[in-house]
């Protein structure tokens, strides 16, 4: 794990004069801290939509209900090709470490620097339409951050003293300013949903590529393969990205919403799937596979999995321990399958709980699990390559990873599901469906129109 972070506490009515002096004469970057009302952290994007061209979310209703909004940035690094999780690591340890935080006014605990994460499905799936400028990976400190946990919320600004030479004075102005923005802002959820018309539903290449692998998986070559499909959806007006993601958090309970908006493109969705979260060294992980649709609650019954969806869960809780006893890691406790619901679908869910050997940063072991067979198939590399020649339009960030490490070394990532990436008239929507022997296209394509519904209900679509 990483070394904590410098806090400052020097008083006196200098006292943040003194912390920029000192952290500029270091070369380090100085983080202000405060406490402010407890409010929807989404309302920063809603304050700084015409200052800030990129700006992140992260809503998690699990482990916490941890919120996390940021916008604009001090920092950046742009990952590329198979290393990029180490890469991350390594920059994410360096830059956090080299943040000093001035407390102001906090009482209590003072939430740790933290970096935003996000990385594609796989490398070289997000060099081409329509996720040009996205890349294969990417690790921000953002200028501002709203973080909500506990009923505790607190706003913070990042600066670098040395390059920006700024004073005490305008850090104060800065901050005041953003709490007023922050206390007259508030995400409209009754925006005018736009018209949408499918310009494509992607179901024909669908079935094409369900059944073209049902023949490959009796060569034995490949154990399962996650065929994905894409909507293109074209809109006669834009959605503003905080009420998209205000919709997804209302209405997909159980899930982490996440936006990331970086220029006019945005990438949004509500996932139900963690791929890690980390705590002082022990890690839980998620395994979520082997769907249904979900029953209108007063039709419910007991869900008996099939032999196949057993066998489309067993592979993905297999992997996870395998890359678990690669890494050194001690497992400590794995849950027996249990049924996770959703409000379109049902899920077999075991959870797998493990202690990181001292070292292994949480990226590096993201890196070792993604992509992993609940979004990919086994073997990896070969169900890779089948689905990148099957699927027409490029995953990009689809199923890729998306979430947050301190300088603690705590992280949270989810696997990034039930999203859509948007320009202001059009968007792309993914969902997929794993298929295994025994597997029927017609079937595997119903599962990602339930899917897909959570996208399109955001959007103003009807059920």
């Amino acid at each position: 794990m990483s070394e904590a972070p410098q806090r400052l506490d020097v008083g006196g009515p200098t006292s943040l004069d003194g912390a920029l002096e000192a952290a500029a004469r270091r070369g380090h970057l100085l983080r202000v801290v405060e406490p402010i009302a407890p409010i929807d952290p989404l309302r920063l994007f809603v304050a700084t939509h015409r200052h800030e061209a990129e700006r992140w979310a992260w809503l998690s209703s699990m482990g916490g209900g941890r919120a996390l909004v940021a916008a604009g940035l001090v920092d950046a690094v742009e990952l590329h090709g198979p290393r990029r999780f180490e890469d991350a690591a390594r920059w994410t340890v360096e830059r956090l470490r080299r943040i000093e935080t001035f407390e102001g006014a906090m009482r209590g605990p003072v939430p740790p620097p933290t970096a935003l994460v996000g990385m594609a499905f796989a490398v070289g799936t997000a060099s081409r339409e329509p996720w040009n400028g996205w890349g294969d990976g990417r690790v921000v400190l953002p200028r501002w951050l709203v973080e909500s946990k506990d009923g505790r919320c607190t706003l913070s600004i990042l600066v670098d003293p040395r390059r920006e030479r700024c004073r005490a004075s305008d850090l104060r102005d800065a901050l005041e300013t953003m709490r007023h923005a922050l206390s007259h802002a508030s995400p409209d959820l009754d925006a005018a949903a736009p018209t949408l018309r499918t310009l494509d539903d992607g179901e024909a290449s669908f079935l094409c590529g369900a059944r073209e692998l049902l023949g490959e998986l009796e060569t034995g070559r490949i154990a399962k393969a996650v065929l994905a499909r894409c909507e293109r959806l074209e809109l006669d007006r834009a959605v503003p990205t905080e009420t998209l993601a205000a919709r997804l958090r209302e209405q997909q309970s159980g899930c982490t919403t996440f936006a990331i908006e970086r220029g006019a493109a945005r990438f949004v969705g509500a996932s139900p799937e963690r791929l890690l979260v980390c705590r002082d060294g022990r890690v839980q992980l998620d395994a979520l596979a082997g769907t249904r649709r979900a029953e209108p609650t007063a039709q419910r019954t007991a869900w008996l999995p099939t032999p196949k969806e057993r066998r489309e869960h067993a592979l993905v809780v297999q992997h996870l321990e395998h890359v678990l006893r690669r890494s050194g890691a001690r497992l400590d406790r794995r849950s027996q399958p249990t049924v996770r619901v959703l409000r379109d679908v049902r899920h077999l869910h075991t959870t797998l709980r493990a202690t990181l050997p001292d070292g292994l940063h949480p990226l590096v072991l993201a890196g070792r699990l993604a992509p992993t067979p609940a979004v990919c198939g086994t073997p990896t590399d070969v169900a890779l390559d089948r689905l990148v020649a099957l699927e027409p339009i490029a995953r990009g960030w689809y199923a890729g990873t998306v979430g947050w490490v301190d300088a603690h070394g705590d992280a949270e990532l989810t696997v990034a599901l039930r999203c859509a990436l948007l320009e202001p008239t059009c968007a792309w929507a993914w969902a997929a469906a794993g298929i295994v022997p025994g597997s029927e296209p017609e079937a595997e394509l119903d599962e990602t129109r339930a899917k897909m519904r959570a996208v399109r209900r955001a959007l103003g679509a009807a059920d």
